[in-house]
């Protein structure tokens, strides 16, 4: 039930000719760099450098390795979706098996409710994107999951905490407390659990098998071979690596979101209508765009007081779970309060230290808090069915119901439901993306290449499809003279070469129609409106001005 949406959106988004478009075009390119004179050691390159006033890179390549296979089919490196949708289905997979472990039928269902429900609240189109605050939304539920487990006393969750917390925090920094607090805590109770596991038992004076010493020694090895690429970088760069740049633009921003509205923004999602639903999905942390962006107070926030009491209300919720638990030994239960009420605490941290930068406060920064919403929820419904004297008698028919549910929620995302966050809403270029891939096979032979992007809109869709198209066609092409921010993002193979002197430059609307003095136009899609209409031109890296 929480995989079925994710294979039929894939499916119909590629049969309907999905084309990687903006940002998820450079996930294709470096992608396919895996393994090549240009293999990635280090993730995209973070908007967080724009107030660091550092270039910094996300920590680690471990989603490119992922993709790395699939980008290299489909026009435009379309099959990178399929890996986008492959990671989700097996995030969605292994939260209700690890579920299943720790409450059988019934932690099955809540486990499924869990997936089906985040699913849901991202929309179909949302759950095969390789946009990373998209795509990190199951593996973090997973991550929660897996520490319930360790924190219940599943050893065997221990090396895949240690996998996909580092893939959360190589590919967005934004995890990195909360991925930090998670594995602390499922550490220290997999410590716990082990010794007393040790520990010789009446009829033995000898311990246990030492299967906990293996686990350990898998987790760790599956660590250092996560963190292997980025360590090698630092050491390579020593003091310009991108782990010493992380920790000196960590605390580099003098505005910061707030321990209030920090508080304000974890409640709007997590205990006050609409919750985590579709509609706050999609609409929360919006600013409006006619007035200064960088206040955080501008946003459709719940005042201070309604914040706090509601997660207080909550929080209490939790606690009558957790002592209705330990009153009836039910271990299992009060283990997944103790972690709700962890990430709770660890998620209002997280929102009130994420920084304020140029660009005001970004949403996508604060993706994570839909699925501690989504965990804390399947808790303490976990908790009602586990309590419930009718159904605690019941748990095959507890399991069922909650089953019946999560298939109602997956359901409701079987249609198609196009997100207007990140890429996902340019998903409007995607037909003038293929027309302009198609034509740009006049471009081979015309190697090499200075990609300048001087002048282009910021976000606009098309440069990142053309660069993945030219990396396709074997085009040699490097960055444009200054552009340290997309030479961190394509690698320091593409810095710019003052020996390459042909520039390809894009344009859109008006400026694409006509002829610019000292350059030729190669392509042309002439669109409906301006935004549709895309010209690629090549000339001098510094041509003369027009007229």
């Amino acid at each position: 039930m929480a995989a079925l949406p994710i294979v039929v959106a894939a499916a119909r988004g590629l049969a309907r000719g999905w084309v990687p478009v903006g940002d998820n075009a450079y996930f294709v390119i470096r992608a396919r760099d895996v393994l090549t004179e240009h293999h990635p050691l280090l993730g995209t390159w973070t908007s967080a450098s724009l107030t660091a006033g550092v270039h910094m890179n996300n920590p680690g390549p471990l989603l490119f390795d992922l993709y790395a296979i699939p980008a290299r089919f489909g026009v435009g490196g379309a099959g990178i979706a399929v890996g986008a949708a492959a990671l989700n289905v097996v995030a969605a997979s292994l939260v209700v098996v690890f579920a299943w472990r720790r409450a059988g039928a019934v932690g099955a269902g809540a486990g499924a409710v869990a997936g089906a429900g985040l699913a849901w609240s991202m929309g179909s189109e949302l759950l095969y994107e390789p946009w990373q605050p998209h795509s990190l939304l199951l593996p973090f539920l997973l991550l929660l999951v897996l520490t319930w487990s360790l924190v219940d006393g599943d050893l065997v969750a221990l090396p895949w905490t240690a996998v996909v917390g580092s893939l959360l925090v190589q590919t967005h920094f934004s995890y990195f407390l909360l991925t930090g607090v998670l594995v602390l805590v499922g550490t220290v109770a997999f410590g716990v659990h082990a010794r007393r596991r040790s520990r010789p038992t009446p009829r033995s004076s000898s311990g246990s098998p030492p299967r906990a010493g293996w686990i350990a020694v898998v987790a760790v090895g599956a660590l250092a071979l996560c963190w292997a690429q980025p360590v090698l970088e630092q050491i390579r760069y020593g003091g310009d690596g991108n782990l010493a740049r992380l920790a000196e633009g960590a605390g580099s921003s003098p505005v910061r979101v707030g321990a209030v509205d920090g508080l304000r923004m974890t409640a709007s999602v997590v205990a006050l209508p609409p919750w985590w639903g579709r509609p706050s999905f999609e609409d929360a942390f919006l600013p409006d765009q006619a007035v200064n962006r960088v206040d955080p107070e501008l946003l459709e926030l719940p005042g201070a007081a309604a914040a706090g009491t509601s997660l207080a209300l909550l929080v209490a919720a939790l606690a009558t779970v957790a002592v209705a638990a330990r009153a009836r030994s039910d271990r299992t239960l009060a283990s997944a309060t103790a972690v709700s009420a962890v990430v709770l605490a660890a998620g209002t941290v997280t929102a009130a230290s994420m920084p304020i930068g140029t660009l005001g406060v970004a949403p996508h920064q604060f993706r994570w808090l839909w699925p501690i919403a989504v965990f804390v929820t399947a808790t303490i419904l976990l908790g009602v069915v586990r309590l419930a004297p009718p159904l605690r008698a019941r748990p095959r028919l507890a399991g069922g119901l909650l089953t019946l549910l999560a298939a109602v929620l997956a359901a409701l995302n079987l249609p198609t439901h196009e997100g207007q966050s990140g890429p996902a809403a340019d998903a409007w270029a995607m037909p003038v993306v293929r027309q302009l891939l198609a034509g740009m096979d006049v471009l081979e032979g015309e190697e090499p290449l200075v990609v300048d992007l001087r002048g282009v809109r910021f976000a606009e869709p098309y440069s990142g499809p053309v660069m993945a198209e030219l990396q396709r066609r074997g085009v040699r092409f490097v960055v444009g003279p200054g552009d340290e921010g997309l030479e961190r993002q394509l690698g320091p193979g593409r810095r710019y070469d003052p020996a390459v002197t042909t520039a390809l430059r894009i344009r859109e609307g008006n400026a694409a129609r006509r002829e610019h003095d000292g350059e030729r136009r190669v392509v042309l899609v002439e669109g409906a409106t301006d935004r549709e209409t895309v010209g690629l031109f090549l000339g001098p890296l510094d041509p003369p001005a027009a007229g």
